[in-house]
C-alpha cells in the first residue's frame, strides 16, 4: 500500500509554499489516471477548484466538484477515479508539529470528509486569496485564517439537538433556490415559529436569513467556476433580488468579489 509523503500528490504541484511546517500548494490533474488504494502520511484539506473526480473511501464515495471542501485524514486509505480533463485543487498540508504547538485536534466523522459547511469553505477561498497574494502580510493573515478554519465547528448539528434542527437544514438544502417566509417554514415542518426564531441562532450560529444566504453564495461559488453565466443571471438564479445584493453579500462571506474568483 502506498504512502504519500508530505508534498506528493497524484497530480503535479506548483506555486508550493510552506510556513510554520504547513504546506500550501495549487495541484493539477490533467489526464491524470484512477489511482491504486493509498494513505498520506500527514492530514490534509483540498478544496477542488476546477473539475473533479470521484472520491473513493474504503465504505463512502463522493463525487467532488468546483467549491467542495474534502479533508483527509493522515493514515486514512482511499483512491480516486473519473477526474475530469482539468481538475485543479488548492490543498492544504497540516504538519504534525503545528498541530501541536497550537494544541489542536481535528477529529471528523468518517462519513463526512466532505465538509458541507459553508463557513468553512468561505475561510478556504479567504486562505487561497491569500496564499495567491503572498505579500508582506500574507503569512500572519494565512496563519489567522487557518486557525479559525481549525477552530470552527465542523457540523451545525451534534447529538441531542432537537429534532426540528435537521429537519430545518434539510429544507434549506433541499429549498435553497425558493424564497419561503418563517410562517410558511413552520408549516411544513410542523415547528411553531417562535421555536425557531427563538433557538435558531444557539443551534446554527447564525440567524435563519445568514444561513439560507451562506448557502446560496455557496452553489452560487460552483456557478461561477463552471458557467460563462453572467452575475445578474446567477444572482437571480441563487434567490438574489439583484446583483448588488448578491456581490455585497457574496464579499461579506467569501471576502472577495465573484468575478476575481471567477479568476483565480
Amino acid at each position: 500500500m502506498k504512502c504519500f509523503t508530505k508534498g506528493e500528490y497524484l497530480g503535479s504541484t506548483n506555486h508550493e509554499l510552506e510556513f510554520e511546517g504547513n504546506l500550501m500548494m495549487i495541484t493539477s490533474y490533467r489526464n491524470c489516471p484512477d489511482s491504486n488504494w493509498h494513505y498520506h502520511e500527514n492530514s490534509f484539506f483540498t478544496f477542488v477548484l476546477n473539475g473533479g473526480c470521484h472520491e473513493i473511501r474504503k465504505v463512502y464515495t463522493h463525487e467532488s466538484r468546483p467549491g467542495d471542501l474534502l479533508y483527509f485524514e493522515k493514515g486514512i486509505l482511499h483512491k480516486n477515479s473519473h477526474y475530469t480533463e482539468y481538475s485543479r485543487n488548492f490543498n492544504l498540508e497540516l504538519s504534525d508539529k503545528w498541530l501541536a504547538d497550537y494544541d489542536i485536534q481535528f477529529k471528523i466523522d468518517p462519513a463526512g470528509f466532505a465538509l458541507r459547511k459553508c463557513d468553512l469553505k468561505f475561510l478556504f477561498i479567504q486562505l487561497y486569496d491569500e496564499f495567491l497574494q503572498q505579500d508582506a502580510a500574507s503569512f500572519v493573515s494565512m496563519n489567522t485564517v487557518l486557525l479559525q478554519i481549525m477552530g470552527n465547528k465542523i457540523h451545525e448539528i451534534s447529538n441531542g439537538t432537537p429534532s426540528w434542527v435537521p429537519k430545518i437544514k434539510e429544507y434549506v438544502y433541499d429549498n435553497w433556490d425558493t424564497n419561503f417566509s418563517l410562517k410558511e417554514l413552520s408549516t411544513i415542518l410542523d415547528i411553531h415559529p417562535v421555536t425557531i426564531s427563538k433557538n435558531f441562532t444557539r443551534y446554527f450560529g447564525c440567524t435563519l436569513g445568514e444561513f439560507i444566504r451562506k448557502y446560496r453564495i455557496e452553489k452560487a461559488l460552483y456557478m461561477i467556476r463552471t458557467t460563462n453565466a453572467d452575475l445578474t443571471d446567477i444572482a437571480f438564479t441563487c434567490g438574489f433580488a439583484d446583483q448588488s445584493h448578491f456581490i455585497r453579500t457574496f464579499k461579506k462571506y467569501t471576502g472577495t468579489l465573484p468575478l476575481h474568483y471567477r479568476k483565480i
